[in-house]
């Protein structure tokens, strides 16, 4: 039987921070730790997602909540 090795490629760039990030048609990758993630759901009404919340670091140690709500 022989070996099998997988291999991935990735680019290399250089980290985009929370502070250099500006609204545009531009496509940037962001390095970051995920610290907390919550799902809201409405039990009442079949389990449908509310929204979400996330709050994230970057190596700068400057912190980003994100809140995403559905309307229903």
């Amino acid at each position: 039987m022989a070996n099998q090795t997988a291999v991935t490629t990735t680019q290399v760039h250089s980290p985009l921070f929370f502070s250099k990030v500006s609204s545009g048609s531009e496509d940037s990758q962001l390095l970051f730790k995920l610290i907390y993630f919550w799902k809201a759901r409405n039990n009442s009404k079949g389990g449908i997602l509310l929204g979400l919340e996330m709050l994230m670091i970057d190596e700068e140690r400057e912190n980003m909540l994100i809140r995403f709500y559905l309307e229903t």
